[in-house]
């Protein structure tokens, strides 16, 4: 293709596309194309309360779904066992634990005391990493440590 043959190619080009761009948007350009009226203005928010009249998500139907539940519902634990020897012994406060498999040690009331010892009355029956179970007259007691 030679230098002039291309040139009438590209300027014949680009007449047709103007004339189809005259042609097909210009707002006004042909008379046989239908004018679309204006809606009247409304309050955005009856036009958006009109607009969605039906939910858009079932949600009854999603927290059916093991996935589907709302991860901001705030949902009550189950009900625990009745707790067992929860209360403290009279007069003992823990105050820390020295946890070993061999012999673990707890400090009560300022004293250092093993699995089998007794302390005002109150026998140490089991010390784990978080608590000490305490026999007192036949009822058993589970003390924590304490904060402070």
């Amino acid at each position: 293709m030679n230098e002039n043959l291309r040139k009438k190619v590209v300027y014949g080009t680009l007449v047709l596309a103007i004339i189809y761009g005259a042609y097909n948007f210009w707002p006004e350009s042909r008379a046989d194309k239908p004018t679309a009226s204006r809606p009247s203005a409304q309050p955005v928010a009856t036009a958006v309360a009109t607009a969605i009249s039906t939910p858009l998500i079932d949600t009854a139907a999603m927290e059916s779904a093991p996935w589907g539940a709302d991860p901001f519902r705030v949902v009550a634990p189950p009900p625990s066992a009745p707790k067992t020897a929860r209360s403290t012994a009279p007069g003992l406060r823990l105050s820390g634990i020295l946890y070993n498999q061999t012999y673990p040690l707890a400090i009560i009331d300022g004293k250092s005391v093993g699995v089998g010892d007794q302390i005002k009355g109150a026998t140490v029956i089991s010390i784990d990493r978080r608590r000490v179970t305490l026999d007192h007259r036949g009822k058993q007691y589970t003390l924590t440590v304490s904060k402070g």
